[in-house]
């Protein structure tokens, strides 16, 4: 489903919240690569404690997909109001992370 949507309409720089395993990031980062995008955006900032181990970067890394990441260790509420800010055109945004509701709102607005 991801790849289709990024196939379909093409986006230039994606924004991903949440990485755990890399599954969707290297679907992604894979479709990304073959329409011309050129920025995989993702927040993670948990990849690298005891529970994760950095597992989602490694299998990036591994799949040979990692040349568009730009991986961001920060929480989405403090990464994107300074991405906001910037002139970077976010073409689209998947939203894989919390399941905290008002967490979730302020990533959607600040969309």
């Amino acid at each position: 489903m991801l790849q289709n949507i990024i196939f379909k309409h093409k986006p230039k720089v994606v924004v991903e919240i949440g990485l755990a395993y890399g599954i969707s990031s290297m679907f992604i980062s894979d479709a990304l690569i073959k329409v011309g995008g050129r920025k995989h955006i993702i927040l993670d900032p948990y990849q690298d404690d005891s529970y994760w181990k950095n597992i989602g970067i490694l299998n990036l890394n591994r799949s040979g997909l990692s040349a568009l990441v730009d991986f961001q260790k920060d929480f989405s509420q403090i990464y994107l109001p300074s991405l906001h800010a910037s002139s970077e055109k976010i073409d689209f945004a998947y939203i894989d992370s919390t399941k905290v509701f008002d967490l979730l709102l302020v990533d959607i607005f600040l969309f």
